[in-house]
């Protein structure tokens, strides 16, 4: 490694944690002690973050983890493998979906190649399950994938966005976040074997972001720039830096934010698809009222009035995007995002119908449910404490529900019984109007 490269890292170390000396020093002598090669690539990559401290802390943080399997052991050769320049940590795990032998409704996820499965089997991840009952789901998935595959993307036409819709608790953000990619790379992907007729894609990106932590202090610019942040975060851990080196505007404003996210996206590769997968997507209109020195006015009540510019900016970012971008949202209140939508104005298309739309079902059935309890329980035999047999019966009547049940059961060791648990957890007001409206 050129010396020019440790003093660079040292400096911009010294830059980035001059109030936090210990991971200062932790990083530097990982570094130090690392193989020269691998830290010049880390550095490569490192400098593509530069104009903006936060996106670096945030790849550092998974250099001290990647960084330890770097520093060779005496007269072995070690190094990250394919991938890992980027000291993101572990492998990306790569999962497709294997149908259940017995029953046609279930099923499971499974790595794609043998990184995924390294990955896979990495402490704190865990085998994971789908029910789909007469397989509704992944057909609304395949069906809306074609359309965008054979009806847009191929004919260089902006791709219609998919909405996952459903209540609080249905199981949208894991329908977002993993049975859609695992669809894509099960029935869509050149190297899965099983592909749906007329969709075959090249391997896809898949970009993940969470608005509920965007900047909603500082009107729409100060919002579109922390969510820029996030997609250069995302695009950065996936090593496609050519977006993640997209320049952040030193103008905050909402015009000039939109325009860098669309060089963003300009900036992603153009040969295959590029999955934005987008979650609590009502953030977008939520905005608060900048703060006065006036205690009478310190509250967080809304900004109304930068509403319909946001609406016409999530508009042409969702229906104007390149043929190379796939939009996939949802939210935590589907009230809230709906009801924006439907306000956006038209001006030659309404967003209300230029959208493909993914309902998940308030309740299942109990045989359903019986299904997804025996899985749930044969995930906590891992652990030291055994589920309460009465969960399944006192949950409310969803797959996603009783898993956020058992994972609290699990989490919270104050809780004695399963009434308590249940008790406790639909005193929230939302669950509460949700399942009473589905009972």
């Amino acid at each position: 490694m050129p010396p020019t490269d440790l003093d660079a890292i040292g400096q911009r170390l010294a830059e980035l944690y001059k109030d936090d000396g210990n991971m200062r020093v932790e990083l530097l002598m990982k570094f130090t002690r690392a193989p020269d090669a691998e830290v010049t690539k880390i550095w490569t990559s490192w400098k593509t973050l530069l104009d903006s401290p936060e996106l670096e802390k945030k790849f550092l943080q998974g250099v001290v983890a990647g960084l330890g399997s770097m520093v060779p052991a005496a007269g072995s050769a070690a190094g990250l493998g394919v991938g890992s320049a980027a000291g993101a940590g572990p492998p990306a795990c790569k999962l497709r979906l294997r149908q259940d032998s017995q029953n046609q409704d279930l099923f499971f996820f499974e790595p794609m190649d043998t990184i995924s499965a390294a990955a896979a089997a990495s402490p704190g991840m865990s085998s994971g399950f789908f029910l789909d009952p007469n397989g509704r789901l992944t057909k609304g998935l395949l069906d809306w994938l074609l359309c965008s595959v054979e009806n847009l993307h191929r004919k260089g036409k902006p791709i219609r966005p998919l909405f996952i819709n459903g209540q609080v608790k249905t199981g949208k953000s894991y329908m977002l976040n993993e049975v859609l990619p695992a669809v894509v790379n099960t029935y869509c992907s050149g190297s899965s074997g099983q592909q749906h007729v007329g969709v075959v894609l090249p391997e896809p990106n898949f970009l993940r972001v969470t608005c509920l932590t965007c900047d909603r202090n500082n009107g729409n610019g100060g919002f579109l720039r922390s969510f820029l942040i996030r997609l250069k975060w995302s695009a950065a851990k996936q090593q496609l830096f050519a977006a993640a080196n997209t320049p952040i505007p030193s103008d905050c404003d909402a015009v000039s934010m939109l325009g860098a996210i669309q060089d963003f996206m300009q900036c992603l590769p153009q040969d295959r698809l590029n999955f934005l997968l987008i979650d609590e997507v009502q953030s977008f209109f939520l905005m608060k009222r900048p703060m006065s020195d006036n205690s009478q006015q310190r509250s967080s009540t809304l900004a109304v009035d930068l509403l319909l510019q946001m609406r016409c900016i999530l508009k042409e970012l969702l229906l104007e995007s390149p043929y190379w971008v796939a939009w996939a949202i949802t939210g935590s209140s589907m009230t809230t995002l709906w009801a924006n939508v439907a306000a956006t104005p038209t001006n030659g298309f309404a967003l209300i119908f230029q959208h493909d739309r993914l309902n998940l079902e308030p309740k299942v059935e109990m045989d359903v449910l019986n299904v997804a309890w025996e899985q749930l329980k044969a995930q906590a035999t891992t652990r030291d404490q055994a589920l309460p047999d009465d969960l399944v019966w006192r949950s409310p009547p969803q797959v996603a529900m009783l898993a956020y049940l058992c994972n609290e059961w699990m989490r919270n060791r104050t809780i004695s019984t399963a009434a308590e648990l249940v008790e406790m957890t639909m005193q929230g007001s939302s669950f509460l109007r949700c399942w009473r409206t589905c009972a």
